[in-house]
């Protein structure tokens, strides 16, 4: 009898806190697109370059959005980079770039 107690206690916990985990994995899922996505950045991101580097970097429409497995990625219509004498040297199409990724379980080998 206390060994079935036990084990309905154990089974009880377990079972929270895979909820729990689920609920909070749930919660970062539907809140990350929508806190990435509500301030735009590319001016910020524009100034912090130059500020830095020098360089002129220009985002043209980009999105940040998060996947079923907390990948966040970004993508943009057009990147483009230019010296601070406004002659370009970067330009890219289509950008897609994958960038932060949370792993809570790890195959080992």
């Amino acid at each position: 009898m206390l060994k079935e107690n036990i084990k309905n206690k154990v089974i009880t916990v377990l079972i929270s806190m895979l909820v729990f985990l689920f609920a909070i994995y749930l919660c970062i899922f539907l809140a990350v697109p929508y806190f990435a996505n509500k301030k735009d950045y590319s001016r910020s991101i524009t100034d912090i370059v130059k500020k830095e580097t020098g360089l002129i970097l220009l985002i043209h429409n980009y999105k940040i959005t998060a996947a079923p497995n907390l990948d966040l990625n970004f993508k943009a219509d057009e990147i483009q980079m230019f010296y601070p004498d406004k002659k370009q040297f970067l330009n890219i199409k289509k950008c897609r770039y994958q960038y932060f990724r949370i792993i809570f379980v790890k195959k080992r080998n």
